[in-house]
Order: C-alpha cells, then structure tokens, then sequence
C-alpha cells in the first residue's frame, strides 16, 4: 500500500515538473528581430542609413559598425540611444544620419546594423555603402 502512494507520489511531481519546463520552453517562442537595411549612402560627410526594423521583444539595443572594404578594418562603431528606437516593438522607418568626416569612410565600405532584443535574440543585416545617386550628378 505504501509503495502504491509513493509511486503515485512520484508520478504527480514528475509530471508537475514536466508541465512547468514545457511552459517555460513557450516563453522563448518570439521570434528574433528582423532588419532590412534599405539604404546606406554616403550624402557629403554623412551616412544616410535606412531600415525596417521588427522586434517582438522590443529593441533594446542598436549598433552600427562600419568596415573597410575588405572588412579587415574597423572604421567606426556607434550605439543607437535615440528613445524614439530603442525599447519599441517595429521601427518601420529607421533612419538615421551619421557624421563621419574624420573616419573616412567610403563608398563600397560595408554596413552592418546589429539589433538585440529584450529577450536577448540578436539579428544582424549587411550592405555594403554606396555613393547618394543625386550627389554623383552633381560632380
């Protein structure tokens, strides 16, 4: 009889226990943010940067990091701390200008947006930078 009550015993804690791990694995079922960079040109010394950002778990942190060409040098590295972008869920339209006179930064450098979420997941998008269209016709 004993052996029967601890047994059933038993039996309600490991599926107690195995009905909270099962609910906690839910709460990490948001999916990582998504970034499509639709711009990065270079306008006169800035950087014109333009992007959808979606993040179900808000964002929490933005960053910026510019390479050369040959992606071996770190040309700059910035932080978005702008409220307006930071701890929302979607930035439909980020945009941004960044002032680079003295990093020298140039047209096929390359771009990458890293966004993290409240929830920790990480999204990265690449584009390589490109000369602004209307100040190629003005030279």
């Amino acid at each position: 009889m004993h052996k029967n009550i601890f047994a059933s015993i038993i039996l309600a804690l490991s599926l107690t226990l195995a009905a909270c791990f099962s609910a906690c694995d839910d709460d990490d079922s948001t999916a990582a943010p998504s970034v499509a960079i639709s711009e990065a040109n270079i306008e006169g010394d800035e950087l014109c940067l333009m992007a959808d950002i979606e993040a179900e778990g808000r964002t929490a942190e933005i960053s910026i990091v510019i390479t050369s060409q040959d992606e071996v040098t770190t040309k700059l590295r910035q932080a978005v701390s702008d409220d307006k972008y930071v701890n929302v869920l979607n930035i439909p339209e980020f945009h941004i200008h960044i002032d680079f006179a003295e990093e020298g930064i140039e047209a096929g450098d390359w771009l990458t947006l890293t966004v993290r979420d409240g929830n920790g997941k990480t999204t990265s998008a690449r584009k390589e930078i490109t000369q602004d269209e209307d100040e190629e016709k003005r030279r």
